[in-house]
């Protein structure tokens, strides 16, 4: 009879923990949508056994160009030594569907120059940003690989001032997620060269920064952004984290909104995946449905999907399959266009989105 009592107190004690642990635990930032701050552009981690930090840049360029600059610097425990990183995506380029490269670089080289505004991966390379947000910005890439060379300097103007909630950091499960948006939009021109062919480019740029101490896969299963650009005064964008192992009511962001100079931020409480589609080898949903605490819903739907992005791509197969059971899946990412209605409009969105799979 005792044992039978034991074993029923471990029972309920685990299906207490389990409920516990499927409920909503996420604390937002407390405080109001703010002005982010010049500092804040600095890594925040670069401490603890794991840790992945995330500088997304994405350039709509004249010409159908569309080209994505994801610097980063991560900590991944056992699997492997700390890194920085780039990757490199650019679409459209020479009616080429899209290049993509990444390149790593251990941790100890991580160059940051706080006087100059200057976070470089290695004093010897060109891989780059610089400057004082708002005030002026500039990325620039030189590297090579598989027989490609990359060569693109982008300078950014009219740059609108970023946001962050609160101060910005979130809890989940009691891990802490980090949302900036640096650059919600800004003008943009220099050149991009791949081999022998250099294009002078304009156009336009969006820029987050997302920081944890928890490796993204164990700790999420899916992410949205999307990014409207009608015009300085003429913006929408809205980014969106969906925590592991959730239901629909577990999701956290926002969206931020600039229309007849006027700006506008709100929140989600509710996020609907509707339809599945397969895409690139992968279930995807074929639309999003974001609810807001201010009782609008919106609806995404997928138009055109450009580009799949696998992190772990480059290993073998026996190394991948450790590294996904070691990482509790792989980070798939998507980019593409499509639509965005709510409020009784529909505009045109680029969109960039992940899954844990």
């Amino acid at each position: 009879m005792k044992r039978l009592t034991g074993l029923s107190t471990i029972l309920i004690l685990l299906i207490t923990a389990t409920a516990l642990s499927a409920q909503d635990i996420i604390l937002s930032p407390s405080g109001p949508i703010q002005n982010s701050a010049p500092d804040d552009i600095w890594p925040q981690t670069l401490s603890g056994n794991t840790y992945n930090e995330f500088w997304t840049y994405q350039f709509y360029l004249e010409g159908g160009i569309d080209l994505t600059m994801v610097f980063s610097v991560a900590n991944f425990g056992s699997l492997k030594s700390p890194v920085s990183g780039i990757r490199l995506s650019v679409i459209g380029f020479e009616g080429r569907d899209v290049y993509q490269v990444m390149r790593e670089y251990p941790i100890e080289r991580l160059h940051l120059d706080r006087e100059s505004w200057v976070m470089r991966l290695r004093p010897d390379r060109d891989i780059w940003f610089r400057g004082k947000l708002p005030e002026n910005h500039v990325v620039n890439v030189q590297t090579s690989k598989d027989g490609v060379e990359y060569d693109l300097r982008l300078e950014l103007s009219n740059i609108h001032h970023g946001y962050k909630r609160g101060d910005g950091r979130y809890r989940v499960d009691g891990s802490m997620i980090g949302l900036v948006t640096h650059i919600p939009y800004a003008d943009v021109r220099g050149y991009v060269r791949i081999n022998e062919v250099r294009k002078e480019v304009r156009g336009t740029a969006y820029m987050d920064h997302t920081f944890q101490d928890q490796i993204t896969s164990r700790l999420l299963s899916e992410g949205y952004r999307y990014v409207y650009h009608g015009g300085e005064d003429d913006w929408d964008v809205g980014y969106f984290l969906v925590p592991e192992d959730r239901d629909d009511q577990s999701v956290f962001g926002y969206n931020l909104q600039f229309r007849n100079r006027q700006f506008s931020a709100d929140f989600p409480n509710r996020l609907e995946r509707i339809g599945r589609e397969r895409v690139f080898g992968h279930d995807l949903p074929a639309r999003v449905e974001i609810g807001f605490q201010n009782g609008e819903d919106r609806t995404f739907t997928r138009t055109k999907d450009l580009e799949r992005f696998a992190l772990l791509k480059e290993l073998g197969g026996l190394a991948r399959r450790l590294a996904r059971g070691y990482l509790s899946g792989e980070v798939v990412e998507f980019r593409g266009e499509g639509n965005m209605r709510g409020n009784g409009i529909t505009f045109p969105v680029h969109y960039n989105m992940f899954i844990v799979d």
